[in-house]
């Protein structure tokens, strides 16, 4: 297996969400508990997710896991447990493989095999709560909005295309995933001074949020993790003519 990155090491060594939820104290909380488990330990591997679901929205209020397995496997779930976190049950049922590897890093050839038990025990675990009613709405990147803001170094100094790689990685990393639940998409067509132009894709092209709160939660990652100057506009020709009007 080759060598795991600082970033999954700490995951490894530190994981916040590795323990179980008891029944106790789902009703203690209010919550309805629901567990999944995918793999088995004849496979070698063994994932068991724990979530404490709201039932007045349907969404994960926290989420814990336990794993039988290689220490990869625990940087997975500590990952799913990140992702799925205030997310109604049928977000989370959308997370796919390719959108937890990009938030993974590249994994080596057995890792596309715990990713699939990760999977199952996802579907698993929320099958218990597909009966309480919700409204499948868009959720929002975060808005970050009094958080630190910091500077890229020589921002000013760079070229549009340095820019737009700047931009885009942040957007990859802190934006993408969570549109990608929903089945949207963005990408940065260009940065012009401090103006970003922003493309989306997907269901993001007839939601609501495109023009609103996602637009405004994109705008804020950017000014907090870049430069504090940045517009974000979207591409107007590629949204649904209902959001114009």
């Amino acid at each position: 297996m080759r060598k795991l990155g600082k970033s999954l090491l700490g995951k490894i060594e530190n994981p916040r969400c590795v323990g179980f939820f008891t029944e106790e104290e789902a009703k203690a909380k209010a919550m309805r508990l629901c567990i999944g488990r995918g793999g088995s330990e004849e496979k070698g591997y063994l994932s068991s997710f724990f979530f404490l679901i709201d039932e007045e929205d349907g969404v994960v209020a926290d989420a814990k896991f336990q794993v039988f397995g290689p220490p990869l496997l625990i940087a997975i779930c500590e990952i799913v447990c990140g992702l799925i976190l205030r997310k109604n049950y049928l977000q989370v049922r959308r997370l796919s493989a390719d959108l937890i590897e990009k938030e993974v890093g590249e994994l080596p050839a057995e890792g596309a095999v715990y990713l699939n038990g990760v999977l199952e025990a996802i579907d698993t675990a929320t099958e218990g709560c597909m009966d309480i009613p919700i409204e499948d709405v868009y959720v929002a990147p975060p808005s970050m909005e009094g958080g630190e803001r910091q500077v890229y170094p020589g921002w000013e100094e760079l070229s549009g295309a340095q820019k737009k790689e700047v931009v885009s990685q942040v957007v990859a990393t802190e934006v993408a995933p969570y549109v990608e639940l929903d089945a949207g998409g963005v990408e940065v067509l260009k940065v012009e001074e401090n103006r970003v132009t922003i493309a989306y894709s997907g269901n993001c092209t007839s939601c609501f949020s495109a023009t609103g709160a996602t637009l405004d939660a994109i705008g804020n990652i950017l000014r907090h993790r870049i430069y504090p100057d940045l517009m974000v506009v979207p591409d107007m020709s590629l949204l649904d003519s209902s959001l114009l009007s």
